[in-house]
Parts: C-alpha cells; sequence; structure tokens
C-alpha cells in the first residue's frame, strides 16, 4: 500500500468532519505540499545523481536540480575518469570556503590535478584541485519533495507524518488556533520519532 493523495485527502476528511462537504482531487495540494516540503527538509529522501560532469575548463559540480539546498544536502560524491578509473570519495577541504578561495588565489592552469576536495556553496560543488580531466560525478544527496501531482516519494512508514502534517497545514492556513492546537503537536511529534529513524549512514530512502 502506497501513500496518494487520495489517501492523504481521506485522513483529512475524517480527521476535520468534512465527510457531508468532502476534500476531494486538488483541494488540499498545497497543504500536502507544504507538509511534504516540511519533512523532505530534514534530509529525508537520498537520491543519486550520475548525470553531472565536469571537464579541463571547470571548478565545479552543480547541484543536482532537485537537491535540497543546504550544504549538509550532498552527502558524497565520486569522481570517475575518462578511462573509467573511480577515486576515492571527495573529502570535505578544511577551512571550507575560505580556504578554497585562498588556494585559489594562486591559480594557474599548471595546478589542474585529480580533485580530492570539496567545498559546497551557492548550490554548487567546488572541487580542489580543479579538474585535469574529464570526470564524472556520483553525486548522492538529499532530495526536496516533488510536486504532489508526481506522487509522494515517501513510503508507508511515513504516513501518519504526512497524514498529521497536511491536517495541521489545513488548520495553519484556514487561521484555525483551535485546530494549529491540535494538530501541532502531533505532527512535531511524529516528525521527531521519523527524524531519529534516519540512518545517516545509508539514508532512509532510495
Amino acid at each position: 500500500m502506497s501513500i496518494t493523495r487520495q489517501s492523504i485527502l481521506d485522513f483529512a476528511n475524517a480527521a476535520m468532519g468534512t465527510t457531508d462537504s468532502p476534500y476531494t482531487g486538488t483541494d488540499l495540494d498545497i497543504q500536502i505540499q507544504a507538509a511534504l516540503d516540511d519533512l523532505a527538509g530534514m534530509h529525508a529522501i537520498l537520491a543519486e545523481d550520475t548525470t553531472q560532469s565536469v571537464t579541463v575548463a571547470d571548478f565545479y559540480l552543480p547541484y543536482p536540480s532537485d537537491c535540497l539546498g543546504t550544504d549538509q544536502a550532498i552527502k558524497s560524491v565520486v569522481l570517475t575518469d575518462s578511462g573509467l578509473s573511480a577515486y576515492p570519495g571527495l573529502r570535505h577541504l578544511p577551512g571550507g570556503w575560505d580556504a578554497y578561495t585562498r588556494l585559489m588565489e594562486q591559480f594557474t592552469a599548471s595546478g589542474r590535478s585529480t580533485p580530492t576536495y570539496m567545498v559546497r556553496c551557492n548550490r554548487r560543488i567546488y572541487l580542489f584541485p580543479a579538474p585535469d580531466d574529464t570526470y564524472t560525478g556520483s553525486i548522492w544527496y538529499y532530495k526536496a519533495a516533488q510536486a504532489i501531482a508526481l506522487g509522494v516519494d515517501f513510503p508507508d512508514d511515513w504516513r501518519n507524518a504526512i497524514q498529521f502534517g497536511a491536517v495541521y497545514y489545513t488548520h495553519f492556513l484556514a487561521g484555525s488556533a483551535e485546530g494549529m492546537n491540535i494538530w501541532e503537536p502531533r505532527f512535531q511529534m511524529e516528525k521527531e520519532r521519523m527524524r531519529l529513524r534516519i540512518s545517516r549512514d545509508t539514508g532512509m530512502i532510495g
């Protein structure tokens, strides 16, 4: 059984006593999307992008288009060169962005080599040293929730969190303090329960 828009609507109708004039179709899409975005923001949906590559004219890999915008959203990057040799995963450059900019002040083309470090900034993964070849990246990252019209990314064990969140955001957008007081604690408790289940070694969701 998968989580669907209709299953969330069914729960919202039961929770809010709207069976006489039920929510249908896209009635709660904004509220459901808010709940999905909220949960995905906990770095819950792990995905891999193998479409990005860099050449000898580049300095960085862009974030995958559906990646969350945080620095922590990039979990790992492994580069494979044009000879199909894969290198160890990139390490984080000690000193971060400030160290990277200082090092690059002295940059010359002769300094290009196999990248061993990365620095994440402004939805870009900067490589150091700058690449000396064409490299394809395997980027593991935490993604944003897709639009509800495309389905729900989360597996069944996230059902309560999504349903509670959708009802909470329905009351929130309606300005119902009474409903918010009932459903916000339930939503937050379920969020915390699911957050504690996320494995930071392997991620929860493929």
